[in-house]
């Protein structure tokens, strides 16, 4: 059996056991959120003697993802997923924070740049904020032409081709989001108020959506007819 945070149990079936043979019931423990990889860190294997792994049936499988379609049971990868970008993102502000407070010491015309270097790394988050943002913004302004959401789209479009899997215009827009993101983030730093909690805001937390389409929904806005 494997188990993930202790949430999720994926379990095999190897087939009938004769009479003579030992019964023993082996989990894996995965935690994928451990800082260190190796035994005893993300994966811990215990072995427990003489019991069993019951398995549910196949009906009774089919029944229960039925009740996780229709709402009728609460969803265990919700909590887990939930859990894990709780985590990814505090893990991400503590060790992003004290590269930027440092800027302090660092020449005001030189932190713009510097602050762009330092989220760099962090680009798939800002991309998801991104995302998040140009599909809440595309359901709530179902009204705009068609063009505008040709637009928008193009702003998250994939290429499967590309290194990163962007289009070039998700590249060039993942660009500005950072921008605006680093400039959030200056301000901060210049007004002395650039904490744990004001960075996991903007990486993480609803200001950070709404700060990555400040300039795309500017470009939006002058597009359209006056």
């Amino acid at each position: 059996m494997v188990s993930f945070y202790g949430a999720i149990q994926l379990g095999i079936d190897l087939g009938e056991l004769t009479e003579n043979s030992n019964l023993d019931r082996i989990t894996t423990h995965i935690d994928p959120l451990a800082k260190d990889a190796g035994q005893d860190r993300d994966v811990r294997v215990v072995r427990e003697v003489g019991k069993s792994l019951l398995l549910s049936t196949a009906e009774e499988s089919r029944k229960h993802l039925h009740q996780l379609r229709a709402g009728q049971a609460i969803n265990p990868l919700l909590a887990v997923l939930q859990s894990a970008g709780d985590e990814g993102l505090s893990r991400a502000c503590e060790a992003l924070l004290p590269e930027l407070t440092a800027l302090t010491a660092v020449s005001p015309s030189l932190r713009p740049h510097r602050i762009m270097e330092l989220l760099a790394p962090y680009d798939q988050r800002i991309f998801n904020l991104l995302r998040e943002g140009v599909q809440g913004f595309s359901e709530s302004a179902a009204d705009l032409p068609e063009p505008i959401h040709a637009i928008l789209k193009s702003f998250i479009a994939a290429n499967d081709g590309a290194p990163r899997g962007l289009a070039p215009t998700s590249e060039a827009a993942l660009q500005v989001a950072k921008a605006d993101l680093a400039d959030a983030v200056l301000d901060d730093l210049n007004n002395d108020t650039l904490d744990a909690k004001s960075l996991a805001e903007l990486l993480g937390g609803g200001k950070g959506v709404a700060v990555v389409l400040r300039t795309l929904t500017n470009i939006i806005a002058n597009s359209l007819p006056r």
